[in-house]
């Protein structure tokens, strides 16, 4: 199915994009790919392909279209990092770039539990939280915390 990837292209230079925009997919939080007009998404009975990824749509939970900065060549430049990943009681935040962001902490239901101002390599302390996932958004990033006692 072609014609979903240059649709989801083409949406995202009508918002604004260049000529040669290329979105970034990003399944479950975890694995990023590129795509652009001549990069394939495809959906094929129970399962999508990204590249030469394969997915069954039963495991997908969340995927994530966002538009790549032009001229991107790989995703895990853009990428947030969290570490340690699971944790206790503080994680840090690389990945974020050269200009600070508003960072935030949601649970799993979309609670807000925590706003700050974060820069790259900056500390969250989560200790006073309960044990589980949590999402953490900053800027076009997003990342998934787990907190384990």
């Amino acid at each position: 199915m072609k014609h979903r990837t240059s649709l989801l292209v083409a949406l995202l230079m009508l918002l604004g994009g260049a000529a040669n925009a290329q979105v970034v997919v990003q399944i479950n939080g975890d694995q990023s790919f590129v795509i652009d007009e001549q990069s394939g998404l495809y959906f094929h009975n129970d399962t999508m392909r990204v590249d030469n990824a394969t997915f069954a749509l039963d495991d997908i939970q969340v995927i994530t279209l966002r538009q790549a900065p032009v001229g991107i060549d790989e995703v895990a430049a853009a990428e947030m990092v969290i570490a340690p990943n699971p944790a206790r009681d503080r994680v840090a935040l690389n990945g974020i770039g050269s200009t600070p962001c508003r960072a935030t902490l949601y649970s799993t239901a979309g609670i807000k539990l925590m706003e700050k101002n974060v820069a790259d390599g900056s500390v969250l302390d989560i200790s006073h939280l309960p044990e589980g996932l949590y999402i953490l958004r900053c800027g076009d990033r997003t990342a998934k915390i787990v907190k384990q006692l």
